[in-house]
């Protein structure tokens, strides 16, 4: 009951902010991921890089990049798998927790994987044609840069308290940034309960998510909302 009444509480904060700062059309394409301190850096740092915020992540560190990204290369290899990463940022810098340097990120469709001799003739068996050797799925590419060089930059944070998360309560929030003028140009809050108070173990948030979304696909709605 305690927690619930906490939830509720902090639920009333919850949502999207929007400022009224204008946007530069010819500087929204790509986005600078900005680091927490690099103190949290080190063994296991690319799980907590957002598992520890709640609300619409829980994921590992390039597969946070990968949600934000939309396929800008080798489309015609895979058209279907291309469509369903069509939106999204064409761009991401990003320090990688794992060796401390700064990357660019993009995403396409390229070789995944080689298939063997084994797999080519279970294929073949199954369909009456011959698959190519390659398998063709969205992946990304990374180049190393000196530093960042994008207009715009999102960073998440904990909102957590220790009694919130003893109660099962997590809190995050994620704030975009005009690196150029400091201005904040949005901020969306999240909470989520997971606790024996939730019913039957239940996961209860705020704001509600569509059941059907992808994961991180909110986020990512509402950061191209924010800047397009």
């Amino acid at each position: 009951s305690r927690a619930r009444q906490r939830f509720e509480e902090l639920c009333r904060g919850s949502g999207d902010e929007r400022r009224k700062v204008a946007v530069a059309a010819e500087e929204r394409e790509g986005l600078a991921w900005l680091t927490p301190p690099l103190h949290l850096a080190g063994a296991g740092f690319s799980d907590r890089y957002r598992q520890a915020d709640a609300y619409d992540r829980g994921c590992a560190f390039e597969e946070c990049i990968a949600r934000l990204l939309r396929v800008s290369f080798g489309a015609a290899s895979n058209p279907e798998e291309a469509a369903r990463h069509a939106r999204g940022f064409a761009w991401v810098e990003a320090l990688d927790p794992r060796d401390l340097a700064l990357y660019r990120y993009r995403a396409g469709i390229g070789v995944a994987r080689w298939r063997d001799a084994r797999e080519i003739e279970q294929l073949l068996r199954a369909t009456g044609e011959e698959p190519g050797p390659a398998v063709y799925d969205f992946i990304l590419q990374r180049d190393p840069i000196e530093g960042y060089s994008a207009r715009y930059g999102i960073r998440w944070s904990d909102t957590s308290t220790a009694d919130d998360r003893a109660m099962g309560i997590a809190g995050s929030a994620l704030a975009v940034l005009d690196l150029q003028s400091g201005e904040l140009i949005g901020r969306r809050t999240g909470y989520t309960l997971s606790s024996p108070a939730a019913e039957a173990g239940a996961r209860a948030m705020c704001p509600p998510s569509a059941s059907a979304a992808a994961p991180g696909s909110a986020d990512r709605d509402f950061l191209l909302a924010l800047l397009r």
